[in-house]
Protein backbone atom coordinates (compact mmCIF):
# COMPACT_ATOMS: atom_id res chain seq x y z
CA UNK A 1 0.00 0.00 0.00
CA UNK A 2 1.40 3.41 -0.96
CA UNK A 3 1.62 6.15 1.62
CA UNK A 4 2.78 9.73 1.12
CA UNK A 5 4.96 12.52 2.38
CA UNK A 6 5.22 16.27 1.89
CA UNK A 7 8.53 17.67 0.64
CA UNK A 8 8.71 21.42 0.15
CA UNK A 9 5.07 21.29 -0.91
CA UNK A 10 5.61 18.01 -2.78
CA UNK A 11 3.55 14.98 -1.87
CA UNK A 12 5.73 11.95 -2.37
CA UNK A 13 4.47 8.37 -2.31
CA UNK A 14 6.51 5.66 -0.64
CA UNK A 15 5.87 1.95 -0.92
CA UNK A 16 4.76 0.42 2.38
CA UNK A 17 6.07 -2.87 0.93
CA UNK A 18 9.56 -1.78 2.02
CA UNK A 19 8.54 -2.10 5.66
CA UNK A 20 6.63 -5.33 5.07
CA UNK A 21 9.56 -6.95 3.26
CA UNK A 22 12.05 -5.87 5.93
CA UNK A 23 9.86 -7.34 8.66
CA UNK A 24 9.35 -10.54 6.66
CA UNK A 25 13.13 -10.99 6.48
CA UNK A 26 13.48 -10.16 10.20
CA UNK A 27 15.68 -7.23 9.30
CA UNK A 28 15.71 -4.23 11.62
CA UNK A 29 13.69 -3.39 14.73
CA UNK A 30 11.00 -0.98 15.89
CA UNK A 31 12.02 2.13 17.81
CA UNK A 32 9.88 4.87 19.37
CA UNK A 33 11.08 8.47 18.89
CA UNK A 34 9.51 11.07 21.14
CA UNK A 35 8.33 14.45 19.89
CA UNK A 36 11.42 16.53 19.04
CA UNK A 37 13.87 13.61 19.32
CA UNK A 38 16.60 13.50 16.65
CA UNK A 39 16.97 10.48 14.36
CA UNK A 40 20.18 11.78 12.80
CA UNK A 41 22.05 15.04 12.31
CA UNK A 42 23.17 16.61 9.06
CA UNK A 43 26.71 15.38 8.42
CA UNK A 44 26.31 12.15 10.42
CA UNK A 45 27.51 9.01 8.62
CA UNK A 46 24.76 6.75 7.31
CA UNK A 47 24.65 3.86 9.77
CA UNK A 48 20.97 2.95 9.48
CA UNK A 49 18.00 3.39 7.16
CA UNK A 50 14.62 4.36 8.58
CA UNK A 51 11.06 3.44 7.61
CA UNK A 52 8.28 5.44 9.29
CA UNK A 53 5.62 3.11 10.65
CA UNK A 54 3.43 5.55 12.55
CA UNK A 55 3.71 9.31 13.12
CA UNK A 56 5.59 12.06 11.29
CA UNK A 57 9.25 12.96 10.79
CA UNK A 58 10.49 16.39 9.72
CA UNK A 59 13.68 16.85 7.72
CA UNK A 60 15.62 20.12 7.80
CA UNK A 61 18.78 21.52 6.25
CA UNK A 62 21.12 23.34 8.61
CA UNK A 63 22.59 26.64 7.44
CA UNK A 64 26.19 27.66 8.13
CA UNK A 65 24.82 29.70 11.05
CA UNK A 66 23.21 26.58 12.51
CA UNK A 67 19.64 27.56 11.63
CA UNK A 68 17.37 24.68 10.59
CA UNK A 69 15.26 25.13 7.44
CA UNK A 70 12.49 22.52 7.20
CA UNK A 71 11.87 21.11 3.75
CA UNK A 72 9.98 17.85 4.28
CA UNK A 73 7.42 16.01 6.38
CA UNK A 74 7.56 12.24 6.15
CA UNK A 75 4.60 9.97 6.84
CA UNK A 76 4.01 6.23 7.36
CA UNK A 77 5.74 3.90 4.89
CA UNK A 78 8.49 6.33 3.89
CA UNK A 79 12.13 5.26 3.65
CA UNK A 80 14.61 7.83 4.98
CA UNK A 81 18.35 8.18 4.50
CA UNK A 82 18.48 6.23 1.25
CA UNK A 83 19.61 9.18 -0.93
CA UNK A 84 22.71 9.82 1.18
CA UNK A 85 23.44 6.07 1.20
CA UNK A 86 23.16 5.70 -2.58
CA UNK A 87 25.39 8.75 -3.10
CA UNK A 88 27.94 7.41 -0.65
CA UNK A 89 27.73 10.58 1.43
CA UNK A 90 26.89 11.57 4.99
CA UNK A 91 23.31 12.59 5.79
CA UNK A 92 22.49 15.74 3.82
CA UNK A 93 19.87 16.88 6.36
CA UNK A 94 18.78 16.36 9.94
CA UNK A 95 15.63 14.47 10.90
CA UNK A 96 13.51 14.79 14.03
CA UNK A 97 10.12 13.51 15.18
CA UNK A 98 7.21 15.98 14.94
CA UNK A 99 5.24 13.82 17.38
CA UNK A 100 5.72 10.48 19.12
CA UNK A 101 6.69 8.35 16.12
CA UNK A 102 7.35 4.65 15.55
CA UNK A 103 10.20 3.98 13.12
CA UNK A 104 11.56 0.70 11.75
CA UNK A 105 15.35 1.03 11.98
CA UNK A 106 17.43 -1.07 9.55
CA UNK A 107 21.20 -1.24 10.15
CA UNK A 108 23.20 -0.42 7.03
CA UNK A 109 24.80 -3.86 6.61
CA UNK A 110 21.42 -5.59 6.90
CA UNK A 111 19.92 -3.12 4.42
CA UNK A 112 22.70 -3.88 1.91
CA UNK A 113 22.24 -7.62 2.40
CA UNK A 114 18.51 -7.31 1.76
CA UNK A 115 19.11 -5.22 -1.35
CA UNK A 116 21.40 -7.94 -2.71
CA UNK A 117 19.18 -10.89 -1.80
CA UNK A 118 15.63 -9.73 -2.54
CA UNK A 119 14.86 -8.25 -5.95
CA UNK A 120 11.41 -7.11 -4.77
CA UNK A 121 12.97 -5.03 -2.01
CA UNK A 122 15.51 -3.51 -4.41
CA UNK A 123 12.74 -2.69 -6.89
CA UNK A 124 10.64 -1.03 -4.16
CA UNK A 125 13.58 1.20 -3.20
CA UNK A 126 14.28 2.10 -6.84
CA UNK A 127 10.61 2.92 -7.47
CA UNK A 128 10.53 5.26 -4.51
CA UNK A 129 13.60 7.12 -5.72
CA UNK A 130 12.20 7.33 -9.27
CA UNK A 131 8.89 8.71 -7.99
CA UNK A 132 10.78 11.29 -5.95
CA UNK A 133 12.71 12.53 -8.97
CA UNK A 134 9.56 12.67 -11.11
CA UNK A 135 7.63 14.62 -8.50
CA UNK A 136 10.49 17.04 -7.87
CA UNK A 137 10.70 17.82 -11.60
CA UNK A 138 6.94 18.28 -11.85
CA UNK A 139 6.80 20.39 -8.70
CA UNK A 140 9.68 22.66 -9.71
CA UNK A 141 7.99 23.22 -13.06
CA UNK A 142 4.69 24.24 -11.44
CA UNK A 143 6.15 26.24 -8.54
CA UNK A 144 8.29 28.30 -10.90
CA UNK A 145 5.05 29.78 -12.27
CA UNK A 146 3.50 30.50 -8.84
CA UNK A 147 3.72 33.58 -6.64
CA UNK A 148 4.16 33.28 -2.87
CA UNK A 149 0.44 33.17 -2.08
CA UNK A 150 -0.14 30.47 -4.68
CA UNK A 151 2.78 28.45 -3.31
CA UNK A 152 1.38 28.82 0.20
CA UNK A 153 -2.03 27.53 -0.88
CA UNK A 154 -0.30 24.75 -2.77
CA UNK A 155 1.64 23.64 0.32
CA UNK A 156 -1.39 23.84 2.62
CA UNK A 157 -3.47 21.84 0.15
CA UNK A 158 -0.80 19.17 -0.04
CA UNK A 159 -0.53 18.97 3.74
CA UNK A 160 -4.32 18.73 4.02
CA UNK A 161 -4.50 15.95 1.44
CA UNK A 162 -2.01 13.82 3.37
CA UNK A 163 -2.60 14.80 7.00
CA UNK A 164 -6.14 16.13 6.82
CA UNK A 165 -9.05 15.13 9.04
CA UNK A 166 -12.51 15.89 7.66
CA UNK A 167 -14.62 18.11 9.94
CA UNK A 168 -17.99 19.81 9.53
CA UNK A 169 -16.29 23.11 8.67
CA UNK A 170 -13.32 21.98 6.59
CA UNK A 171 -10.13 19.89 6.52
CA UNK A 172 -8.09 20.00 9.73
CA UNK A 173 -4.34 19.57 9.12
CA UNK A 174 -3.38 17.13 11.88
CA UNK A 175 0.13 18.50 12.16
CA UNK A 176 1.68 20.76 14.79
CA UNK A 177 3.47 23.06 12.35
CA UNK A 178 4.73 26.60 12.92
CA UNK A 179 4.60 29.63 10.63
CA UNK A 180 8.38 29.33 10.29
CA UNK A 181 8.09 25.74 9.07
CA UNK A 182 5.27 26.63 6.67
CA UNK A 183 7.45 29.45 5.31
CA UNK A 184 10.31 27.02 4.75
CA UNK A 185 8.04 24.56 2.93
CA UNK A 186 6.70 27.44 0.84
CA UNK A 187 10.06 29.00 0.03
CA UNK A 188 9.31 32.39 1.60
CA UNK A 189 10.18 34.31 4.76
CA UNK A 190 8.08 34.03 7.89
CA UNK A 191 6.67 37.57 7.90
CA UNK A 192 5.42 37.20 4.32
CA UNK A 193 3.80 33.84 5.04
CA UNK A 194 2.18 35.17 8.24
CA UNK A 195 0.72 38.10 6.29
CA UNK A 196 -0.68 35.78 3.62
CA UNK A 197 -2.05 33.37 6.24
CA UNK A 198 -3.91 36.29 7.82
CA UNK A 199 -5.18 37.26 4.37
CA UNK A 200 -6.43 33.70 3.78
CA UNK A 201 -8.22 33.86 7.14
CA UNK A 202 -9.96 37.07 6.06
CA UNK A 203 -11.04 35.38 2.83
CA UNK A 204 -12.49 32.47 4.82
CA UNK A 205 -10.09 29.90 3.36
CA UNK A 206 -8.29 29.20 6.64
CA UNK A 207 -8.89 29.29 10.38
CA UNK A 208 -7.51 27.69 13.54
CA UNK A 209 -8.89 24.95 15.76
CA UNK A 210 -6.67 25.07 18.82
CA UNK A 211 -3.10 24.59 17.52
CA UNK A 212 -4.25 23.01 14.26
CA UNK A 213 -4.94 24.77 10.96
CA UNK A 214 -8.26 24.09 9.23
CA UNK A 215 -8.63 24.87 5.54
CA UNK A 216 -11.58 25.05 3.22
CA UNK A 217 -11.80 21.83 1.14
CA UNK A 218 -9.12 22.09 -1.61
CA UNK A 219 -11.57 21.44 -4.45
CA UNK A 220 -13.73 24.31 -3.17
CA UNK A 221 -10.69 26.58 -2.87
CA UNK A 222 -9.94 25.92 -6.55
CA UNK A 223 -13.48 26.95 -7.51
CA UNK A 224 -13.40 30.12 -5.39
CA UNK A 225 -9.99 31.06 -6.78
CA UNK A 226 -11.30 30.57 -10.30
CA UNK A 227 -14.34 32.73 -9.56
CA UNK A 228 -12.21 35.50 -8.05
CA UNK A 229 -9.71 35.40 -10.91
CA UNK A 230 -12.48 35.60 -13.50
CA UNK A 231 -13.59 38.88 -11.93
CA UNK A 232 -10.01 40.20 -11.78
CA UNK A 233 -9.57 39.37 -15.47
CA UNK A 234 -13.02 40.80 -16.37
CA UNK A 235 -13.92 37.38 -17.76
CA UNK A 236 -17.72 37.21 -17.84
CA UNK A 237 -17.90 33.72 -19.36
CA UNK A 238 -15.40 32.44 -16.81
CA UNK A 239 -17.36 33.97 -13.93
CA UNK A 240 -20.53 32.25 -15.13
CA UNK A 241 -18.74 28.91 -15.48
CA UNK A 242 -17.23 29.09 -11.99
CA UNK A 243 -20.54 30.29 -10.49
CA UNK A 244 -22.22 27.18 -11.90
CA UNK A 245 -19.54 25.06 -10.22
CA UNK A 246 -20.26 26.88 -6.95
CA UNK A 247 -23.87 25.73 -7.18
CA UNK A 248 -23.08 22.22 -8.45
CA UNK A 249 -20.42 21.51 -5.82
CA UNK A 250 -22.36 23.27 -3.03
CA UNK A 251 -19.37 25.40 -2.17
CA UNK A 252 -21.39 27.84 -0.09
CA UNK A 253 -22.92 31.05 -1.33
CA UNK A 254 -21.42 33.21 1.42
CA UNK A 255 -17.93 32.00 0.49
CA UNK A 256 -18.62 32.68 -3.18
CA UNK A 257 -19.75 36.21 -2.36
CA UNK A 258 -16.52 36.76 -0.42
CA UNK A 259 -14.54 35.62 -3.48
CA UNK A 260 -16.49 37.94 -5.78
CA UNK A 261 -16.05 40.85 -3.38
CA UNK A 262 -12.32 40.20 -3.03
CA UNK A 263 -11.94 40.03 -6.81
CA UNK A 264 -13.85 43.27 -7.29
CA UNK A 265 -11.70 44.97 -4.64
CA UNK A 266 -8.60 43.99 -6.60
CA UNK A 267 -10.12 45.49 -9.74
CA UNK A 268 -10.95 48.71 -7.90
CA UNK A 269 -7.42 48.86 -6.46
CA UNK A 270 -6.01 48.41 -9.96
CA UNK A 271 -8.20 51.24 -11.21
CA UNK A 272 -7.05 53.49 -8.33
CA UNK A 273 -3.41 52.79 -9.22
CA UNK A 274 -4.03 53.61 -12.87
CA UNK A 275 -3.36 50.04 -14.00
CA UNK A 276 -6.96 49.49 -15.14
CA UNK A 277 -9.44 51.75 -16.89
CA UNK A 278 -13.16 52.46 -16.47
CA UNK A 279 -14.21 49.87 -19.12
CA UNK A 280 -12.27 47.20 -17.18
CA UNK A 281 -14.20 48.04 -14.01
CA UNK A 282 -17.53 48.00 -15.85
CA UNK A 283 -16.86 44.61 -17.45
CA UNK A 284 -15.67 43.18 -14.12
CA UNK A 285 -18.84 44.44 -12.41
CA UNK A 286 -20.89 42.83 -15.17
CA UNK A 287 -19.07 39.53 -14.55
CA UNK A 288 -19.91 39.78 -10.84
CA UNK A 289 -23.60 40.43 -11.59
CA UNK A 290 -23.76 37.45 -13.96
CA UNK A 291 -22.20 35.19 -11.34
CA UNK A 292 -24.50 36.52 -8.61
CA UNK A 293 -27.55 35.79 -10.74
CA UNK A 294 -26.55 32.14 -11.10
CA UNK A 295 -25.65 31.76 -7.42
CA UNK A 296 -28.91 33.35 -6.26
CA UNK A 297 -30.97 31.10 -8.55
CA UNK A 298 -29.11 28.11 -7.16
CA UNK A 299 -29.87 29.21 -3.61
CA UNK A 300 -33.56 29.60 -4.39
CA UNK A 301 -33.70 26.27 -6.23
CA UNK A 302 -32.01 24.28 -3.47
CA UNK A 303 -33.50 26.19 -0.55
CA UNK A 304 -35.80 24.39 1.85
CA UNK A 305 -39.32 25.58 2.47
CA UNK A 306 -38.87 27.09 5.93
CA UNK A 307 -40.36 30.10 7.61
CA UNK A 308 -38.29 33.18 6.63
CA UNK A 309 -36.32 34.91 9.37
CA UNK A 310 -37.86 38.21 8.36
CA UNK A 311 -38.74 40.45 5.43
CA UNK A 312 -36.44 43.05 3.88
CA UNK A 313 -37.41 45.68 1.31
CA UNK A 314 -34.39 46.92 -0.63
CA UNK A 315 -33.67 49.25 -3.53
CA UNK A 316 -31.39 51.93 -4.97
CA UNK A 317 -32.78 55.44 -4.50
CA UNK A 318 -34.15 57.73 -7.22
CA UNK A 319 -31.55 59.17 -9.56
CA UNK A 320 -29.13 56.28 -9.06
CA UNK A 321 -28.96 53.17 -11.24
CA UNK A 322 -26.01 51.39 -9.58
CA UNK A 323 -26.93 47.98 -8.23
CA UNK A 324 -23.81 45.83 -7.85
CA UNK A 325 -23.51 46.22 -4.08
CA UNK A 326 -27.27 45.94 -3.66
CA UNK A 327 -27.32 42.70 -5.63
CA UNK A 328 -24.66 41.24 -3.34
CA UNK A 329 -26.65 42.23 -0.26
CA UNK A 330 -29.81 40.68 -1.75
CA UNK A 331 -27.98 37.40 -2.29
CA UNK A 332 -26.49 37.44 1.21
CA UNK A 333 -29.88 38.09 2.79
CA UNK A 334 -31.48 35.36 0.71
CA UNK A 335 -28.75 32.93 1.77
CA UNK A 336 -29.38 34.02 5.36
CA UNK A 337 -33.03 32.98 5.16
CA UNK A 338 -34.71 36.37 4.69
CA UNK A 339 -37.55 37.10 2.28
CA UNK A 340 -36.20 39.92 0.13
CA UNK A 341 -38.35 42.35 -1.84
CA UNK A 342 -36.00 43.94 -4.39
CA UNK A 343 -37.47 47.14 -5.84
CA UNK A 344 -34.55 47.56 -8.26
CA UNK A 345 -32.88 50.89 -9.08
CA UNK A 346 -34.02 54.50 -9.41
CA UNK A 347 -36.70 53.91 -6.77
CA UNK A 348 -38.74 56.93 -5.66
CA UNK A 349 -39.50 57.70 -2.02
CA UNK A 350 -43.16 57.04 -2.77
CA UNK A 351 -42.40 53.50 -4.01
CA UNK A 352 -40.37 52.76 -0.90
CA UNK A 353 -43.27 53.95 1.28
CA UNK A 354 -45.78 51.91 -0.73
CA UNK A 355 -43.64 48.76 -0.33
CA UNK A 356 -43.39 49.29 3.43
CA UNK A 357 -47.18 49.61 3.63
CA UNK A 358 -47.70 46.47 1.53
CA UNK A 359 -45.05 44.07 2.87
CA UNK A 360 -44.61 45.32 6.46
CA UNK A 361 -40.84 44.56 6.48
CA UNK A 362 -38.64 44.51 9.53
CA UNK A 363 -35.89 46.22 7.55
CA UNK A 364 -35.86 48.82 4.78
CA UNK A 365 -32.48 48.91 3.01
CA UNK A 366 -31.53 51.73 0.65
CA UNK A 367 -28.42 51.91 -1.53
CA UNK A 368 -26.83 54.99 -3.04
CA UNK A 369 -23.59 55.50 -4.93
CA UNK A 370 -24.14 59.04 -6.22
CA UNK A 371 -23.48 61.70 -3.58
CA UNK A 372 -26.81 63.45 -4.14
CA UNK A 373 -28.75 60.29 -3.31
CA UNK A 374 -28.39 60.84 0.41
CA UNK A 375 -31.14 63.48 0.25
CA UNK A 376 -33.50 60.87 -1.23
CA UNK A 377 -32.79 58.57 1.70
CA UNK A 378 -33.59 61.38 4.13
CA UNK A 379 -36.82 62.01 2.24
CA UNK A 380 -37.84 58.36 2.63
CA UNK A 381 -37.06 58.47 6.35
CA UNK A 382 -39.15 61.63 6.80
CA UNK A 383 -42.13 60.13 4.92
CA UNK A 384 -41.98 56.97 7.03
CA UNK A 385 -42.05 59.06 10.18
CA UNK A 386 -45.02 61.08 8.93
CA UNK A 387 -46.92 57.87 8.14
CA UNK A 388 -46.18 56.36 11.55
CA UNK A 389 -43.87 53.59 10.25
CA UNK A 390 -40.56 54.95 11.52
CA UNK A 391 -40.72 53.06 14.81
CA UNK A 392 -41.80 49.80 13.14
CA UNK A 393 -39.08 49.36 10.54
CA UNK A 394 -35.31 49.53 10.84
CA UNK A 395 -33.56 51.56 8.12
CA UNK A 396 -30.26 50.40 6.66
CA UNK A 397 -28.32 52.62 4.27
CA UNK A 398 -25.18 51.87 2.31
CA UNK A 399 -23.19 52.49 -0.84
CA UNK A 400 -20.32 54.67 -1.96
CA UNK A 401 -22.31 57.87 -1.44
CA UNK A 402 -22.86 57.25 2.27
CA UNK A 403 -20.59 58.24 5.15
CA UNK A 404 -21.00 57.27 8.82
CA UNK A 405 -22.13 60.84 9.55
CA UNK A 406 -24.83 60.75 6.87
CA UNK A 407 -26.00 57.34 8.07
CA UNK A 408 -26.69 58.78 11.53
CA UNK A 409 -28.85 61.67 10.28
Amino acid sequence: MAQAIEIGGITRSADAGILELAKAHHVGCLKRYRNGEILYWQGDPVECLYVVKRGKIKTSVLSSAGKAHAYGVWGPGCLMGVTAYLLGKAHICMADAMENTDVWVIPLLEFERLLASDARFSLAVLKEQARTVELFVREIDSLSLMNVQQRLKHSLTRLASEYGLATDRGIKIDLDITHEEIAELTGANRSTVTAYLNDLRKQGYLWKDGRRLVIFPPQHVRILDGLKQAVVESDGHGAISWARKVVEERVGSARALDALTYGMQQVENGFARGELFAPDVIVAASAVKSALSIIEKGVRRTGRAVKPRGTVVIGTVRGDVHDLGKTMVVTLLTVGGFEVIDLGVDVSAERFLEAVRKFRPGILAMSVVMSGGAQEQLKVSTMLEQEGFRGRVKIMVGGGGITPKLAQT
